[in-house]
């Protein structure tokens, strides 16, 4: 699967005996509600790894799908049967880095902004 043919987010599920009290909130949801202004911010606390292809290696993750510069996702439905049976412990979001203008890639803040949001409300 080559990571600029797809786009992939995936959340990794467990079940924990944790208190939901002590999860931490990476950044305050209320920022994403503006890119322009806290797109840079937010960025910057989100872990970046590249890689040429990106492999499904977890058999304790869901991958929810969606499409080329959309945040919607196509299997929403994976995710909203098993929601209430499991306990979110890490998400991460795997993307191309598309359109390259001038050979380096500019994050589209809106995009990602759209796509943490969804995440988030699922």
């Amino acid at each position: 699967m080559n990571i600029h043919a797809f786009i992939r987010i995936f959340v990794c599920c467990g079940i924990f005996l944790t208190n939901s009290l002590q999860a931490q909130q990476k950044f305050d949801s209320s920022k994403l509600t503006d890119p322009e202004r806290f797109g840079p911010e937010v960025a910057e606390l989100l872990f970046t790894s590249e890689v040429y292809e990106f492999e499904k290696n977890n058999e304790s993750c869901i991958y929810l799908q969606n499409g080329l510069r959309a945040s919607s996702f196509i299997n929403e439905k994976d995710w909203l049967e098993i929601k209430d049976t499991v306990e979110v412990t890490r998400i991460e979001v795997v993307y191309s880095k598309y359109p390259l203008r001038s050979g380096t890639y500019y994050e589209i803040y809106p995009l990602l902004f759209d796509r943490l949001n969804a995440v988030r409300v699922s």
